[in-house]
């Protein structure tokens, strides 16, 4: 049985309200390089043609394509895309830990 993945694509500029793309791929890199020439989805061939950055990140790996298509509804209906992308994860995370730094150190001069 062939192994399927789920990725989600992270646009370093949000285009009007979209900032990520969710997809099934058999081989994700090869699809990914697809996005990037303008050859994929209709949104990241407008996100390619805007010269819009962008990350892929493969968020979990099934057999077959119906288990896959499956868990791809599934994070599509219920989640958030940032609440399952690493990078904003990443910024999240960095964030907090500089409003955090920020309120311990506010009354330090940094001259």
């Amino acid at each position: 049985m062939i192994t399927w993945s789920v990725y989600i694509l992270h646009f370093n500029t949000k285009y009007k309200h979209a900032g990520h793309y969710l997809g099934i791929a058999i081989n994700p890199l090869e699809r990914f390089k697809q996005h990037c020439i303008g050859q994929g989805a209709r949104l990241t061939q407008i996100v390619s043609n805007n010269k819009i950055g962008m990350q892929q990140y493969v968020i979990s790996k099934h057999k077959g394509f119906s288990r896959t298509h499956k868990e791809e509804k599934r994070l599509k209906r219920v989640a958030h895309p940032e609440r399952i992308c690493p990078e904003c994860k990443m910024i999240k995370s960095y964030l907090k830990i500089w409003r955090v730094y920020y309120e311990n150190n506010r009354n330090e001069s940094i001259f």
